[in-house]
C-alpha cells in the first residue's frame, strides 16, 4: 500500500471483499497496514442475488469482519434495470463497480481496494489481445484507476494467487470458492483450464503479466502526447458532442491519432472502452478520404462539418434500452448525471427519454418551449439533439433539463442535466508498479 502514497491524515479505504482467496487475504493485508498507518477499512461485499448461497456468504464475511474488528456492509443487487448485450456476467460486473462507487460516495471514501492479482491481469490481457484490442487496451489493468469520484486501488497485480492463499494458510484462514469460477460457460475459466498449454507456448500468467506491464508503459509514456494533441483538435460540448479539426488529427502520428479519436468515441458515447484496434484503424482510414462521407462506430456518429471539420454525436439508435433514469448513482446513458428526483412543483422525474424518440409534434413543442425559455438548442447541431436526455415534468410534459458543466449549479438547481461520462476525454497518467 505504500506504494500508492501520500494518503490524506488518517485515510479511509473501502475494501471489497467477496470470501474468496484473493480478496480475503486483501483484507488481511490492508487491515495490517492500516493498523500501522492509522487508517480505517471498510469491508463492502456485493451480494448478486445469483445464487442461493450469496446472501449466507457475505453474511460469512461479515462475521469474519466483526472477528477483526473492521465495518462491513453488505451491497445487495437489485435486477430492476434491462440486462445489457453483453450478457449476465457484464451486467453483474457493471452492479458491482457501481454499488461499490456509491457505498464509498456514501460514506465519504475516496480509495477503494480491489483484489486483482497476477492471474487475473494475465487473462485480462489474453482476453482483450484475442478481442484485438490496441496498444492501450493490451495494458489490461493499471494499478489506480477511477471511477467517478473514486480511486480504485490495485496493490496485488504482481503478487500471484498461490502466494495469496499461502498468506491465508499462514493465518489461519479459510476462504470460500465461487463455482461460477469453475463454470466453463466463461471465457476467464476456459482460458485457466488451458492455462498449462499457453504456458508450455511461453504464454504463462507471468509472462502475460509482463507484457501487460510493458504495454502499460508504453501508454503511460504515451498518453501525454494524446492528451495535447486531443487539447489541439477536439472541443468537447457539455451537451455531449464533440467537434474534431480533421486535419490535425490526420497529420498527427496514426498511434497518437488512433489513441485520440478512440478516447473521443469513448467519451461521446459513454462507454467504457474505446472501440477495437481494427475498427478504429478502418474509420481514420476513411475519414482520411478526401471528401470524408458520415460513418458510425462504437454508438456515435462521425459527421463531416464545415471549415474540415468532424462532428461526433451519440447515436440516438444505439441509446436503446436505456430510456429510464437509469441505476441510483449511476450517469444516465453513461454521460449525463440528472437529478434523482423532483425538487419540488413542476420540477421534472419520471422516466428519461432521449430527444429524438419523442413524436415530432412533441419535440416541436419542447425546442419552442426551451428557446421561449431562453435556454434555446439552435446552437446545437441537430444530429447531436436526438441524443439528449428529456425529463417528464409532474404534469407529464416532456422538458429539456439544463446542462451545464458545472456540479455545483447541478446540485443546485434540482433541473440541470451534467455531462459526465463514464470515462473522461483525458485522465490521470496510467499507473504501473515499476
Amino acid at each position: 500500500m505504500a506504494r500508492f502514497a501520500p494518503f490524506e491524515p488518517r485515510p479511509r479505504l473501502a475494501v471489497a471483499v467477496s470470501g474468496g482467496a484473493d480478496s480475503l487475504a486483501l483484507l488481511l493485508l490492508t487491515a495490517h497496514w492500516a493498523r500501522d498507518a492509522g487508517a480505517e477499512i471498510l469491508a463492502l461485499t456485493v451480494d448478486h442475488g445469483l445464487r442461493p448461497e450469496a446472501a449466507a456468504e457475505a453474511a460469512w464475511v461479515g462475521r469474519l469482519c466483526a472477528g477483526l474488528g473492521i465495518a462491513h456492509r453488505s451491497l445487495l443487487w437489485r435486477r430492476d434495470a434491462p440486462q445489457p448485450a453483453g450478457g449476465l456476467q457484464a451486467a453483474a460486473r457493471a452492479a458491482r463497480y457501481r454499488l461499490l462507487a456509491g457505498a464509498c460516495r456514501e460514506a465519504g471514501i475516496l480509495h477503494l481496494v480491489l483484489g486483482h492479482q497476477r492471474e487475473d491481469q494475465a487473462e485480462t490481457f489474453l482476453l482483450r489481445l484475442a478481442a484485438g484490442s490496441g496498444p492501450a487496451g493490451l495494458a489490461a489493468m493499471p494499478a489506480v484507476g477511477f471511477l467517478d469520484e473514486v480511486r480504485l486501488l490495485r496493490p496485488l497485480l504482481d503478487l500471484p494467487r498461490a502466494g495469496l492463499e499461502a498468506v491465508l494458510r499462514a493465518a489461519g484462514r479459510d476462504w470460500l470458492d465461487d463455482p461460477s469460477n469453475a463454470d466453463p460457460a466463461y471465457a476467464r475459466v476456459r482460458l485457466r483450464r488451458g492455462r498449462q498449454v499457453l504456458a508450455e507456448a511461453g504464454l504463462s500468467s507471468a509472462a502475460c503479466a509482463e507484457l501487460a506491464e510493458t504495454y502499460g508503459r508504453l501508454r503511460r509514456w504515451s498518453e501525454p502526447a494524446v492528451a495535447r494533441l486531443l487539447a489541439g483538435c477536439c472541443r468537447l460540448d457539455p451537451r455531449g458532442f464533440a467537434w474534431l479539426e480533421r486535419r490535425a488529427l490526420l497529420e498527427a502520428p496514426p498511434p497518437l491519432a488512433l489513441a485520440a479519436l478512440g478516447r473521443v468515441l469513448r467519451t461521446v458515447a459513454g462507454r467504457e472502452h474505446e472501440p477495437r484496434g481494427p475498427k478504429l484503424a478502418r474509420l481514420l482510414a476513411r475519414l482520411g478520404d478526401a471528401g470524408p462521407r458520415g460513418a458510425t462506430l462504437a454508438g456515435c456518429r462521425i459527421l463531416p462539418g464545415r471549415g474540415g471539420r468532424l462532428l461526433v454525436v451519440r447515436e440516438a439508435a444505439a441509446i436503446g434500452g436505456t430510456a429510464g433514469r437509469g441505476p441510483a448513482g449511476a450517469p444516465w446513458d453513461g454521460r449525463f448525471r440528472l437529478p434523482a428526483t423532483a425538487a419540488g412543483a413542476g420540477a421534472p422525474d419520471g422516466p428519461v427519454t432521449p430527444l429524438g424518440s419523442l413524436p415530432p409534434a412533441e419535440r416541436r413543442t419542447l425546442l419552442a418551449a426551451s428557446r421561449a425559455a431562453g435556454s434555446p438548442l439552435d446552437c446545437v447541431p441537430a444530429a447531436a439533439q436526438t441524443g439528449l436526455p428529456t425529463l417528464r415534468d409532474l404534469d407529464g410534459r416532456p422538458r429539456l433539463p439544463h446542462f451545464t458543466a458545472r456540479r455545483r449549479e447541478c446540485a443546485e438547481t434540482g433541473s440541470a442535466a451534467e455531462f459526465l461520462p463514464r470515462c473522461p476525454l483525458s485522465a490521470g497518467s496510467f499507473t504501473v508498479f515499476r
